[in-house]
Order: C-alpha cells, then structure tokens, then sequence
C-alpha cells in the first residue's frame, strides 16, 4: 500500500487519486476561509464502478496509520452514496470503505492543505476483477470563490460565515445583526416575525442575494431563511463594493446562500426546541 498524496495528479496501478488545488492570491494564507483553524473536511460519493448508481450505507472509516491505525472517524454513507467527515488534523490517513456485495477499498491519503477535500470512491462488485478508484479533489468554498474573504481584508466591511453562524445559532437571518456595528433592528414584537433592518442614519440598505440585486425586498428574514446562509456581508455607505456604489445612498447587506454539494448537518439546538415550544403554545391558545 502506498500513500496517496491530496495535492498533485497521481495515476497508479490499484487506485487514482486525482486532484485540483485552486490557485491562491498573494497573501490568502492570511484569510479567515474554512480550514483556517488548520482542518480538513472530506466530503465522499461512494458509487458502483460499472453503473455509476450510488452504493448506499457504505461503510466509511478514516483510521491515523501513524497512530497504530486507530480509527479516528467513522460513519455510513447516505441513500444517495454521500458521507461529511468531521474536522481532520492534517496528516496521514488510511481509507476504508466497505460495502455489502462490494470489494472493500483501502487506500492512504495525506492531507496537507486545509480546507474542503471531495472524494468519489468508485467500488466494484465483488465477482468482477476490476479495480476500484478513489478521485479526489480540493474544494473551493463558494465564499472564496465570491471574493468574500479578500473583502475581509480590503474594505471596512463586517462579515460572518457559516462557521460564525453555528457558533451564534440564530433563529432569524436578522438575529446576526445585533452585534454588527451601525446596525439598527426595529422590531414589531410578534413571534417569529423578522426585524426592520436599518443601517447607520437610519436608512434602508440595499440587498443583494448570490450576487442578485434584489429590487423592492421586503424583510431580510423574508428572503432567505438562516440555515440556507452560507456567509452574510453588511457594508456601510463608504464601504460599498464598487459594483453596487450607484445603486445606493445607504449601505449594501450581501448574502450568500449554501453549497448545495455540502451535505447540511442536522445538530439539536436548545434556542430552535425553545422557539419550537413558543409557537406550539401560541397554536394552542389561538385555538
């Protein structure tokens, strides 16, 4: 067994691990973008060689060859093939994945750069001598991809991204405001209606939803709900990307919705069980 490197194109006899590394701009390492806390995240298909269908309830195990092969994270692949690791240490790990009426598949990896890693494991049924495939590749996260972090570090902006977002746990796409500087929230006082979002001066700022100006948006809360935001960028007027500073006297606030090709982790969440038992309560005495 060899080591399979995630960072250059590779072609060997048993396995191929391919891999595209997006191209940096000076000074990225600098960047607040997924993976800057030093982890790795794989996100794996595992499909049937031959017909290209999804192998469901695979068995995915990412084991640590340089600590006795101890397994370090375990978990089945959904109905569709699909699997999300938790956060990995870069390193050196040996893949395992295991299917019923499938050849098992056992490979190293070394991961060296953090960030999103993509996996497709192409197994193959047991009664064929054919060779399975590993493919891989370095993610580039939709927000590096929009410029959101390069606006970090450029303009006087506040942002917050979907690591920030969890840490807060919101109930409204509004709630992320309240500790933005210059940001005024009027609020109406019915449960589970979204605030009156203000930007310093009172005044209404533009929206602009993946890159979309949105003319006429009514509520902030009424156009994307908060677990669909993948990052969220408030602007001041003398902050206003160029691209959008003839269409406001205020400010811009910028969403960004999620990857769809990121499998969304359901967490319990006490604040979502609270709201949830408000507005049973609410119901009932309605009724």
């Amino acid at each position: 067994m060899r080591l399979r490197p995630v960072f250059a194109a590779v072609t060997l006899p048993a396995l191929v691990v391919s891999v595209l590394v997006s191209s940096r701009a000076a000074g990225a390492q600098e960047r607040a973008a997924p993976g800057a806390d030093g982890t790795v995240r794989l996100v794996g298909t595992v499909v049937d060689r031959l017909s290209g269908e999804p192998v469901p309830l695979a068995s995915v195990e990412i084991a640590g060859p340089e600590s006795a092969r101890e397994s370090v994270w375990t978990g089945l692949a959904d109905g569709r093939g699909e699997f999300l690791t938790d956060p990995l240490a870069p390193g050196t790990y040996e893949l395992r994945v295991a299917g019923r009426l499938f050849s098992p598949v056992s490979d190293l990896l070394l991961l060296e750069e953090p960030g999103v890693v993509d996996l497709r494991i192409e197994m193959v049924r047991a009664r064929y001598e054919l060779e399975p495939v590993i493919a891989a590749a370095r993610r580039e996260n939709l927000l590096e991809r929009a410029g959101f972090y390069d606006r970090q570090i450029t303009s006087g902006g506040t942002a917050v991204d979907r690591e920030a977002i969890e840490v807060r746990d919101p109930h409204l796409v509004s709630d992320l405001l309240r500790e933005f500087p210059g940001v005024q929230l009027r609020t109406g006082g019915e449960l589970g209606r979204g605030a009156d979002v203000r930007l310093r001066g009172g005044c209404r700022s533009l929206y602009v939803l993946d890159g979309v100006v949105l003319t006429g948006a009514g509520s902030l809360d009424e156009i994307v709900s908060v677990v669909d935001v993948e990052g969220m960028e408030v602007h001041q007027q003398a902050s206003v990307p160029i691209e959008y500073r003839s269409l406001t006297n205020c400010g811009v606030i910028m969403l960004w919705t999620r990857d769809p090709g990121v499998p969304v982790r359901h967490e319990f969440s006490w604040r979502q069980a609270i709201w949830a038992g408000f507005a049973i309560l609410t119901l009932v005495g309605a009724g």
